[in-house]
């Protein structure tokens, strides 16, 4: 072989390293990429749930034998709002300052209200419920407090159910006002008392058999023959059964329940020439609907009116992907970062330079801004539609209001 030959494959050799050595300088960056966006993408799945928990109760039963505290429970309802729950976390807090965290890993559904039982038996000050959610990897995130109740009336030893011989019993009744005879305190703080036979407690009043409490005071209790004559309405001098008591109107039929004679009579609109929209004060039937295509609302003066809403902020879209539940995201530099400046939750958003978004206004379901800004420093939102011919670069236009989205035939 010649030396010219030789030096030309020594310069094919070479070349061949320094491509491999490329390629795996690609992939060792692919990797680390691939995990800062995984993870960022789990943590914007996760930061976008909009969950509500309320605790409605918080009880310790006894033992009837000893008199000791068995255990805790807690009633927990969950109010509307998106993501998944597979557990919830509680955390108690006793009188010394000590906190006592408990897992129960069942879920709990939109509006369903649980009772959920604690291996606790001590005083407690406050209890909070945090959800559990469940991110795509299979990791288990714990989210933000939803809800924490306190004990009323505490000022030492006990829990404030019962158990705290320095509480004072609040025996008032709420925005009533009246004295509670019996049954527990409005603090939940021991008992207002007990009736003497044949009296039972209703509701915090002593009645006798037949009567009823309505706002501190024993009424005899509703029957039909208390409405006389009456159609519709109260009972005469019977408030407390109730406001609909003697029936009610076929609404249906373009019946009222008068007011002077309490008989269901078909009533006759008067709407007039000034208005012609909303209800008419007579018979709360409708005198028309305004043209929403053409951006007309209904006024104060129940007079259809071109509605002009201003723009609540504008921009282009940077960058749209889709969740795992087939909703859609899209994140600008035009989007507020400061959600306490504004918050775009429920407003419409529409393109009105993408022709294959035309005529369409979408709600947004959630506005978050930037997490980490130090890794991802954009606001988002995400849409309730599956809106799949959203474009990077589009133009977005906000408003509060479906009527200002449609505003100008738009829609």
């Amino acid at each position: 072989m010649k030396r010219g030959d030789k030096k030309g494959l020594s310069t094919v050799i070479a070349t061949l390293l320094i491509i491999l050595l490329v390629l795996v300088a690609a992939g060792i960056i692919w990797v680390v990429v691939k995990k800062v966006i995984s993870k960022n993408s789990e943590l914007v799945a996760f930061e976008s749930t909009t969950v509500d928990l309320e605790i409605i109760s918080v009880t310790q039963p006894k033992n009837p034998a000893t008199g000791n505290i068995i255990s805790t429970k807690v009633k927990v309802r969950r109010n509307p709002g998106e993501g998944e729950i597979v557990g919830l976390i509680f955390s108690i807090t006793n009188k010394n300052g000590e906190s006592y965290v408990f897992e129960k890993n069942e879920s709990i559904k939109q509006l369903e209200v649980k009772l959920f039982e604690l291996d606790y038996n001590g005083s407690i000050v406050s209890i909070s419920v945090a959800p559990i959610f469940l991110t795509e990897s299979g990791k288990k995130v714990i989210g933000n407090i939803g809800d924490t109740h306190y004990e009323p009336d505490y000022r030492g030893a006990g829990s404030g159910t019962g158990e705290d011989d320095d509480c004072t019993p609040d025996c008032i009744r709420g925005a009533a006002g009246y004295v509670l005879e019996c049954g527990p305190s409005e603090n939940n703080c021991g008992s207002c008392g007990t009736c003497s036979s044949p009296l039972l407690c209703d509701y915090g009043i002593c009645c006798e058999i037949g009567h009823h409490n309505y706002q501190g005071t024993c009424q005899p209790d509703c029957d039909p023959s208390d409405c006389g004559t009456r159609q519709c309405g109260p009972a005469p001098a019977k408030p407390g059964c109730g406001e609909n008591f003697c029936g009610t109107c076929n609404e249906q039929n373009g019946e009222v329940c008068n007011e002077n004679t309490w008989t269901c009579d078909v009533c006759v609109p008067t709407c007039g020439p000034t208005q012609n929209c909303g209800l008419d004060p007579t018979c709360h039937s409708s005198c028309g609907e305004c043209n929403e295509q053409n951006g007309e609302v209904c006024n104060t003066s129940n007079m259809c009116e071109v509605f002009v809403e201003p723009i609540e902020n504008t921009g282009y879209v940077n960058s749209y992907w889709p969740r795992p539940d087939g909703r859609m995201l899209f994140d600008s530099d035009d989007l507020p970062k400061d959600k306490t400046v504004i918050d775009f939750y429920r407003h419409y958003v529409r393109f009105p330079e993408n022709q294959n978004m035309k005529n369409e206004c979408l709600m947004i379901y959630d506005f978050v801004t930037p997490i980490n800004p130090d890794t991802y420093n954009m606001s988002y939102v995400k849409i309730s539609e599956n809106p799949t011919k959203i474009e990077d670069g589009d133009k977005y236009e906000i408003y509060q209001t479906i009527q200002g989205c449609c505003q100008g035939g738009y829609c």
